[in-house]
């Protein structure tokens, strides 16, 4: 009896040996696991600072977006990453591309201004107030109700897709008081231009009425106003006998002051345009049938609007006069003539 009991005792002893050194050996492969998971943390890591923070916090690229888009770009991307809930919530704009869109507009109209008041300080300004952004090495700092810190590589991932449209979006960027002493002899230069000289950021007076004809098309935004002309233009690039003779715009006829576009292949139906010369207004008439309206466009908001549209602008003007020139050989393709 007992040498079981001795023998009982022994086998207890074993099986708590047995138990600490399964717990200590768990203990140990659980520490090597997080350890190991720990350093192979690896790749691009960008940290964003947090609204209202004082504190800067640094990120690690894998690479520079440096010298890839111009200051004024990388102001407008990170002016937006940081308006973006505002979009969200008062425009109910539901991806990258409706941001991008509403924000230009935005700028087009004049409902919000962006001054540059050095190399790489600008203000923006709405009717609810004002921030300024500046654009640092590596990061785009938003001013406002405290500061916001953007990484240039998660604007590059965001708005990269969308370059061409910021592009156009900064030529609506004006130079703050600090800046107007850096004004060139060539921007005086360029004033004293006629207005039908071609000039970088300026309208001339074919620009001028292609821009109001453009303003009247039936579409909320500046950018879809084009995408609906480019439409129909590409229906009209079709051969002759295949033309949609009461959608085809052609021009541009001039008769007395005033320039004309026409929407069909008739010209019955046409927008005329006289640009009152140094006058604010341009006066429309528009109609067809021989019935004509009469409205007065303000030339400052066309140009506001539509210069930073300028390429879009000639590349639609270069197609409506291509479709004047096709007139006499489609109208003897379908035997009008």
């Amino acid at each position: 009896m007992k040498r079981k009991s001795i023998i009982a005792i022994i086998v207890g002893i074993a099986v708590i040996i047995g138990c600490v050194f399964f717990v200590v050996t768990k203990q140990k492969s659980n520490t090597a696991k997080v350890e190991h998971a720990k350093g192979g943390n690896t790749g691009l890591i960008i940290k964003k600072k947090s609204k209202n923070s004082g504190v800067k916090v640094s990120h690690t690229t894998s690479n520079s977006s440096e010298g890839q888009y111009s200051t004024d770009e990388w102001m407008l991307m990170g002016y937006m990453a940081y308006a973006h809930d505002n979009y969200v919530q008062s425009r109910h704009i539901k991806n990258t591309s409706d941001l991008v869109t509403d924000v230009g507009e935005d700028l087009s109209d004049g409902s919000l201004k962006a001054e540059n008041n050095g190399n790489n300080a600008y203000r923006l300004t709405n009717k609810f107030g004002s921030v300024d952004v500046t654009v640092e090495n590596d990061d785009v700092k938003v001013t406002g109700d405290g500061s916001t810190y953007t990484s240039k590589s998660e604007l590059k991932d965001t708005f990269g897709s969308y370059a061409g449209q910021i592009k156009k979006m900064t030529q609506t960027i004006t130079k703050g008081d600090d800046n107007e002493s850096q004004s060139s002899d060539s921007s005086k230069q360029s004033s004293s231009k006629t207005n039908n000289s071609p000039s970088q950021g300026k309208l001339n007076d074919t620009e001028l009425i292609i821009a109001a004809y453009l303003n009247g098309f039936e579409a909320s935004t500046t950018q879809g106003k084009i995408n609906l002309a480019k439409e129909i233009l590409a229906k009209d690039n079709v051969p002759a006998k295949q033309v949609p003779t009461d959608d085809f715009i052609n021009g541009i006829y001039k008769n007395g002051n005033y320039y004309s576009i026409a929407s069909n292949l008739s010209t019955s139906h046409y927008a005329a345009f006289n640009l009152n010369g140094n006058s604010d207004t341009i006066t429309e008439r528009y109609g067809g049938g021989g019935v004509l309206n009469t409205r007065h466009l303000s030339k400052p908001t066309i140009i506001k609007r539509w210069t930073p549209y300028k390429d879009d602008i000639d590349q639609i003007t270069t197609a409506i006069e291509n479709n004047k020139k096709r007139c006499t050989e489609i109208a003897k393709a379908i035997g009008r003539q």
